[in-house]
């Protein structure tokens, strides 16, 4: 399973993520003790654990009575940064200000933000001249899973590409991705393409030509130790043409939970499946064949651990027959929607 723990703006709430990965990083910082003091003048702003891109935001409990216009920039030292922030500070709305960092904000920093409500508010008592809020920038963190062997075609065994999937704690640009990886295959090294999802931290990786041949082969992973990974394998290994078997077994839990078995070779999309695949106390499981994959989809949600059984006589493209019986234990995590109301 894999589980995110995202920045909080106060006023709003999050759905449930597609994925959810583990951040290892420090306790997210608390907001000020003092803070329901200041109800009359500060509804919202941004705090907690928040994105290397973000934009740090201050919504007011009522609107400015001189109100510059939308996207104007606002008085000089209004707010300002501990350590310090280079970058402007806009007025969003007659009720909200923006602050732009100039660049990128380091991974792991944390910072205390202070607001001079007295130069917008004139009846702000002495106590409450100022406002402080903390917040945390994210450590990068990355997890690796589902990679899986696929052919370019049903009818070229020996041509194939190694395909994976790579989360990040926080956003992540295509340079950033292309240093976390070498791919080699007898020595010689295998590009490797990267593209990613709109939220950029979802990223995925294309090992192009991977060469199967008449002999098992490996292709080795050299994965870039200064980087944050979580446990990462070290080897793809390649069955011999002729060997038809299993390589792989991932769980998918949201937005639908599923099993993706990968096989060696690209399966018979014709054929059927009945009493082939189980899944220990799982009913109306429901089958995909994508290329060299095989998707369990399970209808509803479970949780826990079960039995997959992979019975003889699934067929490859070419109609052999899969001739050894596979049984391995799955797990399924209920995953909840993550809401915080405030």
């Amino acid at each position: 399973m894999f589980s995110s723990k995202s920045s909080l703006f106060r006023t709003a709430f999050w759905g449930a993520l597609a994925a959810v990965f583990i951040i290892a990083c420090k306790s997210e910082p608390s907001p000020p003790s003092n803070a329901s003091d200041y109800v009359a003048y500060v509804s919202a702003y941004s705090s907690g654990l928040l994105s290397k891109e973000a934009e740090i935001r201050v919504v007011l409990a009522k609107p400015v009575e001189d109100f510059p216009g939308v996207n104007q920039l606002a008085m000089e030292n209004l707010l300002s940064f501990n350590p310090p922030i280079e970058g402007v500070l806009l007025w969003a709305d007659q009720n909200s200000l923006l602050f732009k960092p100039n660049e990128i904000l380091p991974a792991g920093q944390s910072y205390q933000a202070t607001l001079a409500l007295g130069k917008i508010f004139n009846d702000v008592p002495e106590e409450l001249q100022e406002f402080a809020f903390n917040f945390q920038v994210l450590n990068q963190t990355y997890a690796v899973s589902n990679i899986n062997m696929r052919t370019y075609s049903t009818k070229d065994l020996t041509r194939n590409k190694i395909v994976g999937e790579v989360l990040s704690g926080d956003v992540a640009d295509v340079l950033e991705l292309k240093k976390l990886l070498i791919a080699k295959q007898n020595g010689k090294e295998i590009r490797v393409k990267w593209r990613q999802d709109a939220s950029r931290k979802q990223h995925f990786f294309t090992l192009d030509s991977v060469v199967r041949s008449e002999k098992p082969e490996v292709v080795t992973f050299e994965w870039n130790e200064s980087e944050a990974l979580g446990e990462v394998p070290e080897r793809f290994e390649i069955p011999a043409l002729g060997d038809f078997k299993i390589i792989a077994v991932n769980v998918i839990q949201s937005p639908e939970q599923k099993v993706i078995i990968n096989f060696s070779d690209p399966l018979l999309e014709t054929q059927n499946l009945a009493g082939l695949v189980e899944i220990e106390n799982v009913e109306n499981i429901g089958f995909g064949i994508d290329n060299t994959q095989l998707q369990l989809i399970i209808n509803g949600t479970i949780s826990g651990e079960r039995k997959l059984t992979v019975h003889q006589g699934i067929k490859n493209a070419a109609g052999y027959a899969f001739k050894e019986k596979y049984e391995g234990l799955v797990k399924f995590t209920d995953v909840k929607p993550a809401v915080e109301l405030i």
